[in-house]
């Protein structure tokens, strides 16, 4: 399951529903004022991988907070919104 982030429309759910079901947005989740932190804790707690287009969750701030934290969710970067439903639907 997938964990979009704020920056990302809710709407992208519904072009990739049918391949990873489940997947929810950062608002829906009630975390739109939540930190980047929070988030993380709550992505790693539900088996969630995060979804955004800032580089927070992928630069030294990860690693640092991955020291204490213990290992990160799955996170993947995008440029752009196309290129999530592309890559959803590349093998």
């Amino acid at each position: 399951m997938l964990l979009f982030d704020q920056n990302i429309s809710f709407r992208v759910l519904g072009l990739i529903s049918d391949i990873y079901p489940g997947s929810v947005q950062i608002r829906r989740e009630g975390l739109d004022d939540a930190s980047d932190r929070k988030i993380w804790t709550h992505a790693k707690r539900r088996g969630l991988a995060i979804v955004t287009f800032d580089q927070d969750y992928l630069g030294d701030r990860s690693l640092a907070r991955a020291a204490t934290k213990g290992h990160p969710p799955p996170q993947r970067e995008f440029r752009n919104a196309r290129c999530i439903a592309s890559a959803a639907r590349t093998p």
